[in-house]
């Protein structure tokens, strides 16, 4: 168990009280127990950390406190390394598992785990350290770099691209067929997707997203991008930099969400449709048309966040301004 002072020089703060008190793990501010250090980003929180049984706290530099405390100068990123101090990543045995099925012609790097299960398809290169988990599919010609987390059930179809440090969460599909059908003489016949997806470095993709392989080309999505659950991105999309994308968000085919971006859940956007860098779309927010860099907006189709909140307090207050509107145009 890690001393005060040692998890004050990790945070790097300013240690007030005994150095060697130990902690056992980070407790919820709320609900702290004995022998649990809390994160207290204001004086609110504060106060409820001091409530509970906590033996320790983590305050902003403003603040302090009748319990052992560290001072730090950004409590969120001080939770963020506090989590990681006390959950390191579990050492992952490396090998294949009697089980999984290796084609002869796929390439595995140094120091890979593969699970029970698995299937690694012919041409497939996988990366070192890889840990690739039980019943997942890697499928033909795909190329995983480094450091690659699979997570149980995750499959790759044929040619499918990934770059160092990408974490796959259970369930997703990456590189199954875009949407695309034509019409010839009243049946569907399905277009073939010839394309690829590449995911690039440091992705991360939640449980059961799908991303489809582009017609021609490459569905992308950019480094160090961020999916929770249920995300789907279609056909020839792509997706910058460093966006992060709330869970049951739909990106039609074509479409292009920008860097830096913020997606609430639920989100919609149309195909062909354009979202500029920085743009920030509040949940069930739908989009049938392009939006520039930096816009904040909500609803469907989107508005502008403050005039949307604006229409919101409005909302239940529509019948009675009918009536009255209604009594002013009444012929007298």
């Amino acid at each position: 168990m890690p001393k005060l002072s040692e998890i004050a020089a990790a945070l790097q703060g300013e240690l007030h009280g005994p150095a060697e008190l130990e902690i056992t793990i980070v407790g919820p501010h709320t609900a702290a127990e004995a022998g649990q250090i809390a994160v207290a980003f204001n004086a609110k929180a504060l106060a409820q950390v001091e409530a509970t049984a906590a033996s320790a706290v983590v305050v902003p530099e403003n603040l302090d406190s009748k319990l052992p405390y560290i001072n730090v100068a950004k409590p969120p990123e001080a939770l963020l390394r506090l989590l990681h101090l006390f959950a390191p990543p579990a050492p992952a045995p490396t090998g294949v598992h009697p089980t999984a099925v290796v084609d002869p012609t796929a390439e595995l790097g140094a120091d890979i785990t593969v699970g029970p299960y698995s299937v690694i398809e012919a041409g497939a290169v996988v990366g070192a350290r890889c840990r690739i988990g039980a019943h997942c599919v890697v499928g033909p010609r795909a190329r995983l770099g480094d450091d690659v987390v699979l997570y149980p059930h995750v499959t790759l179809y044929d040619q499918v691209v990934l770059g160092d440090r990408v974490t796959l969460h259970s369930g997703a599909v990456i590189g199954g067929n875009g949407f695309g059908y034509l019409p010839v003489e009243g049946r569907y016949q399905r277009i073939p997707q010839l394309g690829s997806v590449v995911l690039e470095d440091d992705v991360e993709l939640g449980c059961n997203v799908t991303v489809d392989r582009a017609t021609l080309g490459v569905t992308r999505i950019g480094r160090g991008t961020k999916f929770d659950d249920h995300v789907h991105v279609g056909h020839n999309a792509s997706v910058g930099s460093d966006t992060v994308i709330a869970a049951q968000t739909g990106i039609a085919g074509s479409s292009h969400v920008g860097k830096n971006c913020v997606l609430g859940g639920q989100v919609g956007i149309g195909d062909h449709i354009n979202i500029g860098d920085g743009v920030k779309m509040g949940s069930q927010s739908g989009t049938i048309r392009s939006l520039p860099d930096g816009v904040e907006v909500m609803g469907t189709l989107p508005l502008p966040l403050m005039e949307y909140m604006k229409l919101q307090q409005l909302l239940p207050k529509l019948r009675e301004l009918f009536k009255r509107v209604e009594k002013l145009e009444k012929p007298k």
